[in-house]
């Protein structure tokens, strides 16, 4: 929030439509693109195959509210 004047507005310098859509590329071919053009390692990546059930459900949590300092 930013607090101008005393009014408060959200803060947004990018709206949605000047978004772009998110990237829809699976995992297989990503790693294969880390590897060959970046030259991540196959240890590397491997840390990446498998995500633990609460980093995915912390990733698709709406996000909490935060709070106010006064």
């Amino acid at each position: 929030m930013d607090f101008t004047l005393g009014k408060i507005r959200t803060q947004r310098d990018v709206v949605d439509d000047q978004m772009r859509p998110r990237p829809d590329i699976e995992w297989l071919e990503l790693r294969k693109t880390l590897e060959t053009k970046f030259g991540i390692s196959d240890a590397d990546l491997k840390k990446y195959d498998e995500i633990p059930a609460d980093a995915v459900e912390a990733a698709c949590a709406p996000p909490r509210p935060t709070r106010r300092r006064g």
